[in-house]
């Protein structure tokens, strides 16, 4: 749904008998067979984020794309979404260049496609974020160690029997 609730639907998968969902607590895993290729990341009972299987070839992932864009009910719109957080962890990572080469051409085609409301929220609050902070960094100080925090509001001690 457009405020990030989950809502399951068979008719979301009629030409994609291979595609499926399977629910846990925090996630869902979208299948495809019996692989999984995207996880949508749950927060109070609505989805987050998403982000791409990093174990999946760069020709699997195109595949997957390709079969995910054919759906509805609202999982097209975390295509994207799922693509610019592979890229953002992978790229942060430097695991799988493979993948993460793929990624550019995946998102372009990609472009197209509707994004989902909460994650346009999502950006949009990461980028004032950063924005504040850029520049600014230097002027903030470093957060003290819970330990040391502890150990200087803590009051001294005064009797000598201890």
């Amino acid at each position: 749904m457009r405020d990030g609730r989950v809502r399951f639907s068979p008719w979301s998968f009629l030409d994609l008998p291979h595609v499926s969902l399977s629910v846990s607590a925090d996630r869902i895993s979208v299948m495809r067979g019996d692989h999984t290729v995207l996880y949508l990341w749950l927060k109070r009972n609505r989805v987050e984020t998403a982000c791409f299987n990093f174990l999946l070839t760069p020709d699997q992932l195109a595949e997957a794309v390709a079969e995910l864009r054919q759906t509805t009910g609202g999982l097209q719109g975390w295509i994207v979404p799922g693509l610019e957080y592979t890229r953002d962890t992978l790229t942060s990572s430097k695991h799988r260049p493979e993948l993460l080469e793929a990624l550019p051409s995946l998102l372009e085609a990609s472009r197209d496609l509707p994004v989902a409301e909460t994650w346009k929220q999502y950006q949009a609050k990461r980028a004032r974020a950063e924005k504040t902070t850029r520049g600014h960094a230097k002027d903030v100080p470093a957060k003290p160690s819970r330990g040391k925090a502890r150990a200087a509001t803590r009051p001294r001690r005064t009797d000598p029997r201890r």
